[in-house]
């Protein structure tokens, strides 16, 4: 079990996590992009651990089936990370 955080460091946490809210509210667009980038690189970091675990697996569909879904895993992550760049006509 953790120590309980001091006083200090909880308005600090508190004051920071305001200034997190009010900028989401304020800038949607940069929140919501920085959310996606985010989230692309969780699914990158899943994706790599599915290759680390691929070995540990018994079984060739299992084999195909973890490889598959790093595959997808990282695509997905990619792409969330680095979106392609539409043109407006």
């Amino acid at each position: 079990m953790s120590a309980p955080a001091s006083s200090k460091l909880r308005w600090i946490t508190a004051a920071l996590l305001l200034i997190a809210a009010v900028l989401a509210i304020a800038l949607p667009f940069m929140s919501s992009t920085l959310l996606t980038i985010a989230l692309g690189g969780v699914a990158i970091a899943a994706g790599i651990s599915q290759l680390l675990r691929l070995t540990s697996v018994e079984g060739e569909r299992g084999k195909v089936f973890r490889g598959l879904s790093a595959l997808l895993y990282l695509v997905g992550g990619a792409s969330a990370c680095w979106p392609s760049r539409s043109r407006a006509p």
